[in-house]
This record gives C-alpha cells, sequence and structure tokens, in this order.
C-alpha cells in the first residue's frame, strides 16, 4: 500500500510538473516505470562484488512497530539493518554494500529523490550480465550509483558503484511481489493458527 502511494505521489508530481513546465522528456519517464516495476516487491537478492570480495545478500522489507525496517542478511553471516533513519552498522563499506544490494524501497526513494530535485540524469543502452539494458546514472548524486535495468519491463537487473576507493557492482533479482508476498503471508498465519 505505501508503495503504490508512492507511486500515485511521484505520477502526480509528474502530472503537475507536466501542467507547469511541459511533459518530462523520455528519462524521466523510464524512471517513473522502474519505480512503478520496484512498488511491487519487497525483496530483493545480489550476487555482489565490492574490491575483491565477492558476497551474496538477501534484503528483506518489513514493519516494524509502524516503521519499515530494511534487513540485509549477507552470505558470509554479516547482517545490516536500516530503520529508516540509521544503518546498522554504520560505515562506508556497509553504505555501499547496502546500496548494491537493491533493496527496492531504498532504492525507489533514491531515484524519486534523485528526479524530484531535477538531478541531471545520463540513459544509454548497453549490455551487461548478457542483457540488454538501460544504464541510468545522475552524474552529480552521492553516491555515484549507476542502475542498470531491463529494456522490457524496467526492472532492475544491476547497480554499480563508485565512492570513493571503493568499487562494486552486483546482479540483482527481485522475489514475492506484492500479491505473492500476501499470499505467503496468509498461508504461514493459516499454519500458526492450525498449529
Amino acid at each position: 500500500m505505501a508503495g503504490a502511494t508512492l507511486a500515485v505521489v511521484l505520477g502526480v508530481g509528474f502530472a503537475v510538473q507536466a501542467a507547469a513546465l511541459g511533459r518530462p522528456g523520455a528519462k524521466p519517464m523510464l524512471v517513473v516505470r522502474v519505480v512503478a516495476q520496484l512498488v511491487n516487491y519487497h525483496d530483493s537478492r545480489a550476487t555482489m562484488t565490492v574490491g575483491r570480495s565477492r558476497l551474496s545478500a538477501v534484503c528483506r522489507q518489513t514493519w516494524i512497530h509502524h516503521q519499515r525496517e530494511v534487513t540485509i542478511g549477507f552470505g558470509d553471516g554479516r547482517t545490516l539493518i536500516d530503520n529508516g533513519t540509521t544503518l546498522v552498522p554504520t560505515g562506508q563499506l556497509e553504505i555501499d554494500e547496502f546500496e548494491l544490494a537493491g533493496c527496492p524501497r531504498p532504492l525507489t526513494e533514491w531515484l524519486a529523490s534523485q528526479i524530484n530535485r531535477g538531478a541531471p540524469l545520463d540513459v544509454n543502452a548497453t549490455r551487461v550480465f548478457g542483457k540488454r539494458v538501460y544504464r541510468l546514472r545522475f552524474p552529480t548524486a552521492r553516491p555515484e550509483l549507476e542502475l542498470y535495468v531491463s529494456r522490457r519491463g524496467a526492472l532492475p537487473v544491476a547497480l554499480r558503484i563508485a565512492s570513493g576507493a571503493i568499487r562494486g557492482m552486483s546482479e540483482l533479482r527481485y522475489g514475492f511481489g506484492s500479491r505473492e508476498l500476501a499470499l505467503r503471508f496468509s498461508e504461514e498465519a493459516r499454519s500458526m493458527r492450525a498449529w
């Protein structure tokens, strides 16, 4: 529900901007398509290379005490938790790993903030991991993040980051959509009642 609200707010923002300034170009509309895809997901999986380390990561978004929490578990046993205001543990490496995990909500918020502040946007057609994609890059954004999205459907497939001495790349996969997640939780709730 919150994701759908964010997509509506972003869409209304574009409508107001279009009425006042003229229709937005194809580049910002591609970002809107990406956001529209991301709001359907509550988790992501990433295989990333940061420096010389190769990691797997699973991101889950949940609600805890009326607040959204993002938890990333790494294959090496580490965990990062973001409660919307604080990332624990914190450090430049952890921030970069968090970004590379491609969690739907934080990635959506980052894209929306860049578009809403009118940041310059570069879009190029390219290939990554053998897939034909569009590369989206906001040259003035920090961290320096490049997002690769499928040409059909506009779902993110990869992220690349350059932050000081740290360089990283991740291949992304998105899990349960909102319908599938709701079905899964209702099945779990039924089995718990029966238990």
